[in-house]
C-alpha cells in the first residue's frame, strides 16, 4: 500500500532521481514534471513548461507531497547574461508556475518542500558561522537564491505547510562537485583552490535525500533549514582527504585564484569563497545524519560505483 503519492520537480537531476528512488523505497508513489510526458528511469513523468507557465495537471491528482528542484546547474557552463537569466528564471518561473496552479488547483496537497542553497548567505562569509536567521548576501547567486525562496514563501497563504532546505555541495559518485575534484586527485594532480582555507559546506547525498524524507514525515517540520553536514572542513583539508583515500599525493601547488576566474568567470567566486554553515537546527528537530564526518562520506563513496 502506498504512503502517498509524492510529485517531485526537478526529479531527473543527480539528487532528483536518487531522491525518487529512496521515497519509492520507502512506500511512496513517486512522479515527476519533465520537459515531456513519459517514463524515467521507471518513474511516471508529467509535462511542465514553466517558461510558458503550463503544466499537465495529472500530476497533480491524488498528490499529497510536491518537492521542488526544479533550477539549472549553477556550475554547468561559463557564465554570461543569458546564462546567468536561465539560473534565475528556472528556479523563480518554476516555483511561480506551482504555487499559480495550486492556487487555482486546491486539492489534497499539504507539504511543499523547496530546495534552496547555502549561496543565499553570499559566496564567502569568511569563519563567521551563519545559520538560518543569518543576512543574506548581495553577490548574483544570493539573490537568485533570495529570489527563489520568496517565490515558494506564498504556498504558506494556501494552507500548505512550507519547508525550504538550504543545501550545501552535494557529493555523490554519480556525478556534481566530488567527480570535479576526484578526477585530478585521481590522477595524481589534486590541488586545493586559491588559498584551500575556504570552508566547504559539504552534504553525502544520501543524508540529503533522508532529510528530504524527514521533511515528508515530521509534520512539525516547517520553515527553513541548513541542509550541511554538522562538520564543516576547509577546502585543502577535503582535498587531502580525497587523495588519502585514493593513496595518491598531495603535493601540488594550489591553483591560483587568476587561474580559476579566468577559467570560470564570475563563477569562480563561489569556488574560492565558502561558508561555515551551521546544522544545529537540524539536528535540534530530530535529525540524525549518516555522515557527519568528511572522512565517512568519502569512504562510503568510494566503496560505490564512480562514473
Amino acid at each position: 500500500m502506498s504512503l502517498g503519492r509524492v510529485l517531485i520537480c526537478g526529479g531527473r537531476g543527480l539528487v532528483g532521481l536518487a531522491l525518487g528512488r529512496r521515497l519509492k523505497a520507502e512506500g511512496y508513489e513517486v512522479v515527476f514534471l519533465s520537459r515531456e510526458n513519459g517514463f524515467y528511469e521507471g518513474f511516471r513523468c508529467y509535462e511542465w513548461n514553466p517558461k510558458q507557465q503550463k503544466l499537465d495537471l495529472a500530476a497533480l491528482e491524488g498528490c499529497q507531497v510536491i518537492i521542488n528542484l526544479a533550477g539549472a546547474n549553477v556550475g554547468e557552463k561559463r557564465w554570461n547574461e543569458a546564462y546567468k537569466k536561465e539560473i534565475l528564471e528556472s528556479r523563480t518561473l518554476s516555483t511561480r508556475l506551482l504555487y499559480q496552479t495550486l492556487k487555482k488547483q486546491p486539492g489534497q496537497v499539504h507539504t511543499f518542500i523547496n530546495a534552496s542553497a547555502v549561496g543565499y548567505y553570499g559566496s564567502d562569509t569568511g569563519n563567521q558561522t551563519v545559520t538560518e536567521s543569518s543576512p543574506q548576501g548581495s553577490d548574483f547567486l544570493a539573490r537568485v537564491v533570495g529570489s527563489w525562496e520568496r517565490e515558494a514563501a506564498p504556498v504558506l497563504s494556501l494552507g500548505i505547510r512550507l519547508v525550504i532546505l538550504r543545501i550545501g555541495i552535494v557529493l555523490s559518485a554519480k556525478g556534481g562537485a566530488y567527480i570535479s575534484i576526484r578526477k585530478p586527485v585521481s590522477m595524481g594532480v589534486g590541488a586545493e583552490l586559491g588559498r584551500g582555507l575556504q570552508w566547504f559546506p559539504w552534504i553525502h547525498n544520501d543524508d540529503l535525500c533522508n532529510i528530504f524524507l524527514f521533511a515528508v514525515q515530521q509534520k512539525s517540520i516547517e520553515g527553513i533549514y541548513n541542509a550541511v553536514a554538522p562538520i564543516c572542513i576547509t577546502n585543502r583539508m577535503f582535498t587531502r582527504l580525497v587523495a588519502e583515500q585514493l593513496k595518491k599525493p598531495f603535493f601540488m601547488p594550489a591553483v591560483p585564484a587568476f587561474v580559476l576566474k579566468l577559467m570560470l568567470g564570475e563563477f569562480a567566486e563561489s569556488v574560492l569563497g565558502g561558508q561555515y554553515v551551521s546544522a544545529d537546527k537540524l539536528l535540534k528537530a530530530g535529525y540524525k545524519f549518516k555522515y557527519e564526518q568528511a572522512v565517512h562520506a568519502v569512504g562510503a563513496l568510494e566503496k560505490t560505483s564512480l562514473v
